[in-house]
């Protein structure tokens, strides 16, 4: 929720914590443009790879007022793209996993189960087995998961975040220099690319082909 602090203290108002202040946004933007845009810099081993620039690091509802050859923009991005990273990178079973699919399988609301894969694989793996996902991956997905915590148990339970960063980082690299080459440029935001209101067909075609390429079955959406 977007609100105003009208020269409040946050903690004066209520659920500030669930708040996007406008006067903390624009003090951000402020700070990520005011010398010019940062220059696109990769992310270390650990982030795998993940590219930070000005546009990634303000807040999405600015970033949403920007405009492309005077055209509003579009961002779009994967579905479920967490989950179906694992499929691939850990050999699951299932060839697309999709929010409602465990939504229905837990009996729990699609928006909890998406909040939820948001740091669910990031976990250590005793905060895993805490987690409303655990029910689901280890009666559906049981060898996928005992790869997941044996990997992190090898190699630290932050091995799992890196290796996902690492496969969506190729994926959109190969996106952005397919479109590139085709004379089109978009914005990069993790796993969503940003672009003209008019190519966004063409850029929707390309992502969804180009995670294929990689193994990687789920699809493109406009957000």
């Amino acid at each position: 929720t977007i609100a105003c602090l009208n020269n409040k203290k946050k903690e004066n108002i209520k659920d500030f914590k669930d708040k996007s202040f406008v006067e903390d946004a624009i003090k951000l933007f402020r700070y990520l443009t005011s010398k010019g845009f940062i220059i696109p810099t990769e992310g270390t081993y650990e982030s795998g790879g993940r590219v930070v620039d000005s546009f990634n690091l303000m807040n999405s509802w600015i970033r949403d007022e920007c405009k492309i050859d005077g055209e509003n923009i579009e961002t779009i991005d994967y579905k479920a793209l967490h989950p179906n990273l694992n499929i691939k990178i850990y050999g699951g079973n299932t060839k697309y996993i999709t929010h409602q699919q465990i939504a229905d399988f837990l009996n729990k609301d699609v928006k909890e189960i998406k909040i939820e894969h948001l740091s669910f694989f990031n976990k250590h793996p005793n905060q895993m087995k805490k987690s409303i996902l655990f029910k689901f991956y280890s009666e559906r997905e049981p060898e996928m998961l005992e790869r997941i915590i044996n990997d992190k148990k090898k190699n630290g339970y932050k091995i799992t975040s890196t290796r996902m960063f690492a496969l969506e980082v190729a994926i959109m690299k190969s996106c952005i220099r397919r479109l590139n080459a085709d004379n089109e440029y978009v914005g990069y935001v993790y796993d969503a690319l940003f672009c003209k209101e008019s190519v966004t067909d063409k850029v929707l075609k390309v992502m969804n082909e180009e995670i294929i390429k990689h193994g990687v079955y789920t699809t493109a959406c406009k957000e």
